[in-house]
């Protein structure tokens, strides 16, 4: 079987932002903990912490993006799992030249495997209304 690499390093990714948004943990134990826990190799870590650096870096406007389109809800309202899905999707749908269909699909299924079960649908609703924009 072979491990599709992206999408893990993605769950780590996720894994750590949740933990330094509610745990405030630091970036660097944040991913070494996503990947231990995932058992990831150590060159898919690198990855990971790109990809936290990346959001952290445009939080603000990730954020800002996130709100305007989460019509009834803000950010503190949201389950922090689907926070931090929605950050990492919202960086890649914008900023990382990333074909919109695979960001979308990969955080609905991300958030399928770990938040609630409306989160997919949630998800999918705040991401698709930003690329029909």
């Amino acid at each position: 079987m072979e491990i599709n690499f992206r999408h893990y390093t993605r769950v780590a990714t996720v894994m750590a932002l949740y933990a330094i948004d509610v745990g405030r943990a630091d970036i660097e134990s944040a991913v070494a903990t996503s990947c231990d826990e995932l058992e990831l190799p150590r060159r898919w870590r690198r990855l990971a912490t790109r990809g936290v650096r990346d959001v952290l870096e445009k939080q603000q406007e990730i954020d800002a993006k996130i709100e305007e389109f989460a019509i009834g809800f803000t950010l503190d309202r949201m389950a922090a799992v689907d926070r931090a899905l929605l950050r990492l999707g919202v960086y890649e749908l914008l900023f990382s030249g990333m074909p919109k269909g695979v960001a979308i699909n990969e955080a609905v299924e991300i958030a399928k495997e770990f938040s609630t079960e409306d989160s997919g649908r949630f998800i999918n609703g705040i991401l698709g209304k930003m690329t029909a924009e």
